[in-house]
């Protein structure tokens, strides 16, 4: 709605770039002044050779870093480049059996992010992989998990993406923002799905 009237009353050679992944969301009135060009995802032929040139990986672990990312070459880069695949396997155990969520569990990924330099880039692609990695799994197991269960990481899901934006817009300590996350992964212990 902010950029509405200028869009409606652009100055003469005045051209707006608007990038959405969600056409659903945009208002009707901007859709109608609008050109709209859709571009498509990334075939896995495509993605397997861009993934190959910035990275020495297995096949095996590109299809699974498609399916992880969605075909997104950006999430991928970022995957490899903060070495997130060293605590893929790691943070897998526990979102399926949170029983190996221990105390110190938020301080092994705050020394994780540590040793990237930690920086708000590093951080936001870190929730941005924490999402990727539930969306995964409910992809992946959703014939074994109950409704309960599915409905319960989406909710976690939709708390992730609020943590990212707090920690962006009020640049809260990561530390408490870890420390919070896996406490409500914990609480799912007291829970039966």
């Amino acid at each position: 709605n902010s950029i509405l009237k200028i869009i409606e009353e652009p100055n003469s050679n005045n051209h707006f770039i608007i990038i959405s992944h969600n056409r659903i969301n945009l208002l009707s009135t901007i859709k109608s002044r609008s050109y709209e060009i859709k571009f498509q995802d990334f075939i896995k032929k495509d993605f397997f050779s861009l993934i190959e040139s910035f990275d020495d990986i297995r096949s095996s672990n590109i299809e699974y870093l498609y399916d992880l990312s969605h075909g997104s070459i950006a999430l991928s880069r970022d995957y490899i480049r903060y070495n997130f695949r060293d605590i893929d396997v790691h943070l897998n155990e526990m979102l399926l059996d949170v029983k190996k969520i221990k105390s110190n569990t938020p301080y092994h990924y705050l020394n994780f992010l540590n040793k990237n330099n930690s920086d708000n880039e590093v951080i936001s692609s870190f929730f941005d992989f924490l999402i990727l990695k539930k969306n995964y799994l409910i992809k992946s197991h959703v014939n074994e998990f109950s409704n309960k269960k599915v409905n319960k990481f989406l909710n976690l899901i939709d708390e992730l993406k609020e943590l990212k934006r707090r920690y962006i817009t009020f640049n809260l300590s990561i530390e408490h923002i870890l420390i919070h996350y896996f406490n409500l992964l914990k609480q799912w212990v007291k829970k039966k799905y």
